[in-house]
């Protein structure tokens, strides 16, 4: 016959491994329940060219990764091929349509999407320094890396 002490170590062995498949149990459950509600992110290839009079033709090529949540919310970052920096976007998709902010605000990006998944539109940047005396425009294309 068993100890007192040799009974209750074999119940709380027992109680602990009940424990630790509910834990488990549980969490398989909420696994599948993140996957959904974490919108998938999608990369573009993006060219700027600007467009203002005063700016010879010049172009920008970048990535851009968006993650559109089911009520239109958008998170990414864009990344400048010229210097591999990492510039936060966030904004709003509608009726395929994106309005978008990079970094601090002051550049922003209007862009429908086409029917082959990519972005066209316009972009601002609104910073006004001595070196840009008024808001700079570009052309926006965006094609998808992955569809």
């Amino acid at each position: 016959m068993l100890h007192n002490e040799e009974q209750e170590a074999i119940d709380l062995t027992s109680t602990l491994k009940r424990a630790m498949v509910a834990i488990l149990a549980v969490g398989s459950l909420l696994i599948p329940a993140y996957a959904l509600a974490t919108p998938a992110q999608v990369g573009y290839n993006t060219t700027l060219q600007a467009t203002d009079p005063a700016t010879r033709v010049a172009y920008f090529f970048g990535t851009l990764q968006l993650s559109v949540s089911d009520d239109g919310l958008v998170h990414g970052w864009y990344q400048p091929q010229y210097d591999g920096s990492y510039t936060p976007v966030t904004g709003s998709y509608k009726n395929g349509k994106y309005w978008l902010t990079l970094g601090n605000g002051a550049f922003q990006v209007f862009a429908t999407k086409m029917r082959d998944g990519s972005l066209s539109g316009t972009a601002t940047n609104t910073d006004i320094t001595s070196k840009n005396l008024y808001p700079q425009t570009f052309d926006f294309y965006a094609r998808p890396t992955q569809v």
